[in-house]
Parts: structure tokens; C-alpha cells; sequence
């Protein structure tokens, strides 16, 4: 009955981890959603001073070197 009950204890562990990760992980799109809409409320910002990660609605800066061709 002992190694049942450790049976049944791990499962509801296993769980709860699965549920807090879940749930954290639904709460960061919304704090990632506010971090692109703070410098609409705030002072405008030039692409060269937005942080990197938020949307700054232009494209994000390519290099402009081409990788070398590779032949076979």
C-alpha cells in the first residue's frame, strides 16, 4: 500500500509541474504584448534606439555579406 501511495504522489507531482508551466507559459505572450506597446504610449523611439526583441514594425537588418557558394 506504501509504494502505491509514492505511485500516486509522484503522478499528481508530474501534474502539478505540467499545470505551472502552462500556465507561465500563457502569461508571457501578454508580457511580451506589452513591451511592444509601450513605445507606441511612449516617446518615439529611432529602430537604432528599440531594444532588441520588440516590433518595431520595420524589417529586422539582414547582413549584407552572402554566405560563399558552395560547389560540388
Amino acid at each position: 500500500m506504501d509504494k502505491k501511495n509514492m505511485i500516486i504522489a509522484v503522478i499528481v507531482l508530474l501534474i502539478v509541474v505540467a499545470v505551472a508551466f502552462t500556465l507561465r507559459n500563457k502569461k508571457q505572450p501578454a508580457q511580451e504584448t506589452t513591451q511592444i506597446e509601450q513605445p507606441v504610449t511612449g516617446e518615439a523611439t529611432t529602430p537604432t534606439e528599440a531594444q532588441p526583441g520588440t516590433q518595431t514594425g520595420a524589417a529586422p537588418e539582414q547582413p549584407t555579406e552572402e554566405p560563399p557558394a558552395t560547389t560540388n
